[in-house]
């Protein structure tokens, strides 16, 4: 396995540059195409929603605003995409399927539904994180690519790292989101120098030589570490702060297979550590 196609999701807002130079890093190391995707502000729905939820109008000035602002920002964020992909070496898709490429393209609606629906056919979705709190809008983006597309989503940090997978950690607890996880990852464990399997509390860890025998099949020579549960702390929160001490720059996790899983990786101590964390993320639901 490896990626031959990946889907950046570009919004044009302060994450966007560490979203572009990790999913151009992946298809310069992989040969692969990289597909920068935009989604623009559908004024008009806007404009619906006001009206229908609030009782307030948008004047015609207003919307044509709206509009030219939408315009602006989605050819400001094309640019900015086939610039950096340019400096990083990628050129213009053109038919060559084994030359690391690029391609643009733009809709108009709901961010998360899109994204969703267009990851679809795609090895790897490529997400990101600004440095702001993680809000309400982001975290639906990742939820529905993850529950809707069945694709992996790497998260990046709000700035690029110059490599990922050096050092990579596995976020391991025997589900099968776990395990799909580690599959779509398997490129990059494969590229790495040190994989760590990390389990949380002891019944994580029945399983952990299970997964080291199956990295081992495919190349990836791995070690296990296992740390205590802390009553109160969020799974989430606790495996990425222990990847971060163990001095990985990768952790590949599974999103938990039940609605709590949102909770846990996004809510209270978990959606600090995500916010405050320098690491990617590659998850798989």
């Amino acid at each position: 396995m490896t990626y031959r196609r990946i889907l950046a999701a570009i919004s044009g807002g302060s994450a966007s540059q560490a979203t572009t130079d990790v999913a151009c890093w992946l298809a310069k190391t992989f040969a692969a195409n990289v597909e920068g995707f935009h989604v623009k502000w559908d004024a008009v729905a806007i404009s619906a929603m006001t009206t229908g939820m609030l009782g307030l109008s948008i004047d015609g000035i207003a919307l044509e605003q709206l509009v030219a602002e939408s315009e602006t920002a989605a050819r400001r964020a094309g640019d900015t995409f086939r610039g950096r992909a340019e400096k990083m070496g990628l050129v213009p898709f053109a038919g060559d399927r084994k030359v690391p490429s690029f391609g643009w393209r733009v809709a108009k609606g709901p961010a998360p539904e899109l994204v969703a629906r267009e990851a679809i056919l795609y090895d790897l979705v490529v997400l990101g994180r600004s440095d702001r709190v993680l809000d309400e809008p982001s975290s639906h983006a990742i939820e529905e690519t993850l529950t809707k597309s069945g694709r992996p989503v790497l998260l990046t940090p709000s700035t690029a790292p110059t490599e990922i997978g050096q050092h990579a950690a596995i976020g391991w607890n025997g589900s099968a989101q776990a395990a799909r996880a580690v599959t779509a990852g398997l490129p990059l464990l494969k590229r790495a120098e040190k994989v760590t399997v990390i389990t949380i509390g002891k019944e994580w860890s029945a399983g952990s030589a299970a997964i080291i025998d199956f990295l081992a099949w495919h190349g990836v020579e791995a070690h296990h570490l296992e740390h205590a549960r802390e009553g109160g702390r969020a799974a989430g929160a606790r495996l990425i702060e222990q990847a971060e001490t163990t001095g990985a720059d990768l952790l590949v996790m599974g999103a938990f297979a039940h609605a709590p899983w949102q909770e846990a990786l996004f809510g209270g101590a978990s959606r600090e550590a995500l916010k405050t964390s320098s690491l990617p993320i590659l998850l798989a639901h």
